[in-house]
């Protein structure tokens, strides 16, 4: 997932093929544009927009571009606006190569639920996300017959994603566009003595 922090924000890579599909993961239900230019010629703009995105209910929206050519073409995807992000490119062809590099860190945090009902008891984890983290995935998992509920708080004190099903375990997966220090907030909905554990993912582009 790379994420555009800035207005014009691009990357390149080089394919083979006439056609490509671009796919972003929007977030909201306002309008942005991506433009591809190959081989140094612009081939367009094209809109990215979904009127059922949110937060909460993110989509993915893809937009084509035809006729490259034959051959083997070098591509720039520049992205018009703020905070878009592009998930990943289809090609006809083949994707010879790219210069979008992403890496993984991990942070596993522990904890013990005492005695709770409705989620009285409540248990915080800090998590620190850098400027150029694109998404996190994190999952609570529990021992025992309890129900425990699953937050994400946002650095400026929002419950910004939540998991509070009946599952076990529970899992959030959220597009980081804020950097700073995130809460793990974790509640006890059903609990007598249950230990759990939260395993975080947080991917980087580089």
């Amino acid at each position: 997932m790379n994420k555009a922090k800035y207005a014009n924000s691009s990357f390149t890579a080089t394919v083979r093929g006439e056609r490509v599909r671009l796919h972003f993961f929007v977030k909201d239900d306002k309008p942005t544009s991506v433009e591809l230019i190959s081989d140094g010629v612009s081939m367009g703009v094209a809109t990215v927009y979904s009127a059922t995105a949110s937060k909460y209910s993110p989509e993915d929206v893809a937009v084509v571009f035809d006729d490259l050519g034959t051959g083997v073409h070098n591509l720039e995807v520049r992205m018009l606006n703020k905070y878009m992000y592009f998930d990943r490119m289809d090609v006809d062809g083949s994707v010879i190569e790219s210069d979008l590099t992403y890496t993984e860190r991990h942070q596993q945090d522990t904890g013990t639920m005492g005695p709770s009902a409705e989620n009285l008891e409540v248990q915080e984890f800090a998590l620190e996300i850098a400027e150029n983290d694109v998404s996190l995935t994190t999952s609570l998992s529990w021992s025992g017959a309890g129900d425990l509920d699953f937050f994400l708080v946002d650095p400026n004190g929002v419950e910004v994603a939540s998991s509070a099903t009946l599952e076990n375990p529970e899992v959030i997966q959220y597009m980081t566009d804020e950097p700073g220090t995130y809460q793990l907030r974790v509640t006890g909905y059903i609990s007598a003595v249950t230990p759990f554990e939260i395993d975080s993912t947080i991917v980087t582009a580089n």
